[in-house]
């Protein structure tokens, strides 16, 4: 299930989607992303966007996803200060090519890629995650550096999802984390989910 929580260290979201296949459910506004044996996916491609009923995050952020199938052209990855309105910065991970893998601009009716990185093949298991702070956005491939740009376009925003479906909708993700930077200590931050086996899961770092 998802979990908020608002401590005194940071401003904390994670799911990890262990529920029935379909919708995300009310804690998520958007389109086109949903739930499959306990992983997230699309169909027909679209955002996710971390609804205000959730937390109300502070501009500077991050999100953090897990791989955990790949399907060469369809394209999966979290996001950062994102709107319902198709809006923000948010990774796209392909598993098997480079050919749109990277930071994704969505201007409401599409999306440029402002950045590439190293993560070309990727393999299941591979945690990707997204930082921004003030306008420098930050890529990590299992906590490696492995992109930077900066963009002025975007301020504010909540932390999201993102998927491109080009193939099967194959690609699947899964252990959604999105923090708050200034305070967050994310080395010593762990949660635990409110699911009924009480599945740990671990800070952002």
């Amino acid at each position: 299930m998802p979990v908020s929580a608002n401590m005194i260290s940071a401003t904390v979201f994670i799911d990890d989607f262990n529920r029935a296949n379909g919708s995300l459910g009310s804690n998520w506004s958007g389109t086109g992303l949903q739930i499959i044996s306990n992983a997230v996916y699309s169909t027909t491609g679209g955002v996710s966007v971390l609804n205000s009923a959730s937390v109300i995050f502070p501009p500077d952020q991050e999100a953090q996803l897990t791989l955990t199938a790949r399907q060469t052209f369809d394209y999966i990855g979290a996001g950062v200060r994102m709107g319902t309105g198709y809006t923000g910065y948010a990774l796209a991970i392909d598993g098997a090519s480079n050919s749109v893998s990277g930071v994704q601009r969505l201007n409401g009716v599409g999306q440029t890629r402002i950045a590439s990185g190293i993560w070309s093949i990727s393999d299941v298991g591979d945690v990707f995650k997204i930082r921004i702070v003030g306008n420098v956005i930050t890529v990590f491939k299992n906590n490696v550096v492995v992109a930077q740009v900066t963009d002025n376009t975007y301020t504010s925003g909540q932390p999201g999802l993102f998927y491109i479906r080009d193939n099967i909708n194959g690609t699947r993700g899964d252990n959604f984390i999105a923090t708050d930077i200034p305070t967050t200590n994310a080395k010593s931050l762990c949660i635990v989910s409110q699911t009924p086996v009480g599945k740990l899961i671990v800070g952002s770092q």
